[in-house]
């Protein structure tokens, strides 16, 4: 899965440097792929570690 989801951000860059390659549907159709991978990556990771670590990526939140 790793290995789709950074394929297709190399897809999207390239579509973004040369406009020719893909249409606007088309880069829109990779993106929505792309967010799809992800949060399947993310969800498959926390049913992993039985939702330990769930939340690494988010900020801490502030102390009063």
């Amino acid at each position: 899965m790793k290995r789709e989801i950074k394929l297709l951000k190399k897809c999207i860059k390239k579509g973004e440097e040369t406009p020719f390659l893909y249409n606007e549907e088309e880069t829109l159709k990779l993106k929505n792929k792309l967010k799809q991978l992800q949060d399947w990556y993310e969800s498959a990771r926390v049913i992993q570690n039985n939702g330990f670590g769930q939340y690494i990526n988010q900020p801490k939140p502030p102390k009063p």
